[in-house]
């Protein structure tokens, strides 16, 4: 098994481990590019774990454009009974932040989202890593409609300067 962070011209390496989409970064629909295409993650904070040369394991450590070190791990994932890989990559990667991991609302009532859940928190805690919040994600859009309004103000002209 190989360790190693990526560098630009294998940056596409990171794309190469399917991903279902139920957690993490992918239920954003924001696809993994580094700044050097215009993207978010620099290479060398992009660590992948290899078996024979397939990634079985990713993670990407994110800082904005003036961060001379990572703010925070917030794309970690592994193939299906690579858990293992997954720690020991967090563990050997040389990057230590806070892990942020991105859940749909009702992740625990489907099952597979929260297998998939419970199983990247499990892996951060097996390399050390502690839960340390869950923070809700709110999320509108147009087909949620809006509420009626309560009544309560009461939006009118006003021609008196001295009113307001």
């Amino acid at each position: 098994m190989t360790f190693r962070p990526l560098t630009e011209s294998d940056a596409h390496l990171f794309d190469s481990l399917p991903d279902a989409g139920l957690v993490g970064r992918a239920i954003t629909g924001v696809a993994y590019s580094t700044v050097g295409e215009g993207g978010e993650y620099r290479p060398d904070w992009t660590w992948v774990a290899l078996r024979d040369g397939v990634v079985v394991a990713r993670a990407a450590w994110w800082g904005g454009p003036d961060d001379n070190k990572p703010v925070l791990l917030n794309w970690f994932d592994f193939a299906d009974g690579e858990d293992a890989a997954g720690a020991e990559l967090l563990r050997r990667a040389p990057l230590s932040v806070e892990y942020e991991l991105i859940l749909p609302a009702g992740w625990r009532e489907d099952a597979a989202v929260r297998a998939a859940a419970e199983a990247r928190i499990a892996a951060v805690e097996a390399a050390g890593m502690k839960l340390l919040v869950e923070a809700f994600r709110y999320e509108w859009t147009p087909a949620c409609g809006l509420p009626e309004p309560p009544g309560r103000l009461e939006f009118r002209p006003e021609p008196d300067d001295a009113v307001i």
